[in-house]
């Protein structure tokens, strides 16, 4: 009886992450956006003489046109290192992306990110539409490699 549960959950289980996998579709751009953003994490990582290199590993959960900018929303992990591979920074949280877009390019224009400690559960409901936060509270959310990209380069 236990064996059989067990099996049952496991087989759901599977049965959702395939699902889930084959229903995500890839957020149109996103390659473009990471390119955008790697520049825009390449000038702030100027504070750090230090830097030789910066990884950045994006995870896009949704994008909305309006009509002068495109919000990008992402769960962003940055990494600056040293030439020792020392890290000497690094961040990982969820963040709203501004873009605009000229000659076909985007550009960020400024970016948002929840707040700390016991506001972070308000600022994520201000931040976020609902469907983007489901997607980010999924079990299998951070499986979705089809919206992940992974980004190196030297300074």
């Amino acid at each position: 009886m236990k064996k059989k549960a067990i099996l049952a959950i496991l087989l759901l289980s599977i049965l959702l992450f395939a699902h889930s996998f084959k229903n995500s579709k890839k957020i149109d751009h996103q390659e473009l956006f990471a390119r955008a953003i790697m520049d825009y994490k390449r000038n702030e990582s100027k504070n750090y003489p230090e830097a030789s290199k910066v990884s950045l590993k994006l995870t896009f959960y949704g994008v909305e046109e309006e009509e002068n900018y495109t919000k990008v929303y992402v769960y962003q992990n940055f990494d600056l290192e040293d030439s020792g591979k020392n890290n000497i920074s690094g961040s990982s949280f969820p963040l709203v992306y501004y873009f605009v877009k000229t000659d076909g390019n985007y550009t960020v224009e400024s970016k948002k990110e929840p707040s700390d400690g016991a506001e972070n559960f308000g600022s994520m409901q201000q931040l976020f539409p609902k469907k983007i936060l489901k997607r980010m509270n999924s079990p299998f959310g951070f499986f979705c490699i089809k919206n992940t990209v992974r980004l190196t380069e030297e300074l």
